[in-house]
């Protein structure tokens, strides 16, 4: 009996410690979540791909796609295709997609949104993420490092039969770091006049990117541009990766 109550104590503990590692954003917190089980353990993501979707207009399907289905294609062999599951977008209209996710060939995690048109699938686009959340307002939501030099966020709606981008001013990076290399900040994006040549050692705080630019913090607070020549082998800012890591 002690065996088994203890067992059942640790069974807890580790829910509980597991549950405590999903990061849900405050304006999501109503959504259910789900872990995409894609058999791509090592691909040394912080988690498993995620859905986060709302119950009321969600049914999960968590089943691999086979050879002989409609969206089943021959590079697949090599990885798993996952028919994660059926939902609205837009709550208010009688439309359903199915969410389709694959990890690629080299752990590169994207999220497929099919249109139901009858018997058919249409497809309305691919979007490269670890999360994808999915709350019925109209809009879909990503967040995770995929192909990505960081866990770059970003919302998109449907315009016709095509997934859309909701364009930014700039993408938030929200990185808090301690430099390993010098690096130089400048004024503006023309990287003419210099603002600060920041020592090996530095705290920074990266706050935005735009293409191959980044906005940074200084301790002392200056804000200036900063443009990598190279994130490979090694990122000057811890936290920035090269492409395709």
């Amino acid at each position: 009996m002690r065996r088994i109550i203890a067992f059942s104590i640790l069974l807890l503990t580790s829910c509980f410690v597991k549950a405590q590692h999903v990061d849900v954003p405050a304006s999501f917190k109503y959504l259910k979540y789900i872990e995409v089980d894609d058999g791509m353990g090592s691909c040394g993501w912080d988690h498993n791909p995620m859905v986060f979707y709302n119950e009321n207009i969600t049914t999960l399907i968590q089943k691999t796609i086979q050879k002989g289905h409609p969206l089943y294609f021959i590079e697949s062999e090599y990885f798993d295709i996952i028919d994660v599951a059926r939902t609205k977008i837009d709550y208010k209209k009688e439309e359903y997609f199915r969410i389709v996710y694959d990890g690629g060939p080299s752990c590169d995690p994207m999220y497929s949104i099919y249109k139901e048109a009858g018997d058919s699938l249409i497809r309305m686009g691919t979007i490269e993420c670890l999360d994808l959340f999915v709350p019925g307002n109209g809009y879909l939501y990503t967040r995770g490092h995929a192909n990505t030099t960081y866990d770059k966020r970003k919302k998109y709606k449907l315009v016709g039969d095509q997934l859309v981008e909701v364009k930014q001013p700039y993408y938030h990076v929200g990185i808090r770091s301690e430099i390993i290399e010098s690096i130089v900040l400048y004024t503006d994006k023309t990287l003419e006049e210099e603002l600060a040549k920041l020592p090996k050692g530095a705290k920074i705080e990266v706050l935005l990117n735009e293409d191959e630019m980044f906005l940074l913090k200084t301790s002392f607070g200056l804000v200036g541009w900063w443009k990598p020549e190279s994130l490979y082998p090694k990122s000057p800012v811890p936290g920035l990766y090269f492409r395709g890591d």
